[in-house]
């Protein structure tokens, strides 16, 4: 698959991510942004739904889960509040839509964290193990870099 996705592409990125037969090497950032708004879209509880499909997928692909690599939890928990936000704001358009969007937008790459997060709190152990809530500003002051695209 190639950017940008389409819909059944999106749907299948998901399905696969979640039934852990996606190929480490599709497993990449963008791959990430479009299970992510799949999941927002149409799980009752997209928040529990991806924290248990990314550990064991990576177990799966031959990685670990390990304080220094692996899941990621407040990185994982900011992603799908984001990806909640967006599809809140752009009911009215495809994921595919979206999801150009999303990857046009600072979401594209890493370093929208580190206008939410500090690099201490970020890349903290405590941090891939747990969700933490940003603590330098709120995820929704992004909304707006990807919502301006749509």
């Amino acid at each position: 698959m190639s950017l940008p996705y389409n819909d059944l592409e999106i749907e299948s990125i998901a399905k696969r991510l979640l039934d852990r037969s996606l190929p480490k090497a599709e497993w990449t950032h963008a791959a990430h942004w479009a299970a992510a708004l799949r999941i927002a879209r149409t799980d009752a509880r997209p928040f529990e739904t991806i924290a248990a499909a990314i550990p064991p997928y990576n177990e799966a692909v031959g990685g670990q889960n390990t304080d220094s690599d692996g899941y990621h939890a407040t990185i994982t928990y900011a992603c799908m509040d984001m990806a909640m936000m967006i599809i809140d704001h752009a009911a009215q358009h495809s994921l595919s839509e979206i999801h150009d969007a999303v990857m046009a937008s600072p979401l594209g790459g890493m370093a929208w964290l580190s206008r939410h997060y500090s690099k201490d709190l970020l890349w903290s152990v405590k941090a891939r193990r747990e969700p933490f809530a940003p603590d330098l500003a709120p995820l929704k002051d992004t909304l707006q870099d990807v919502t301006h695209k749509l």
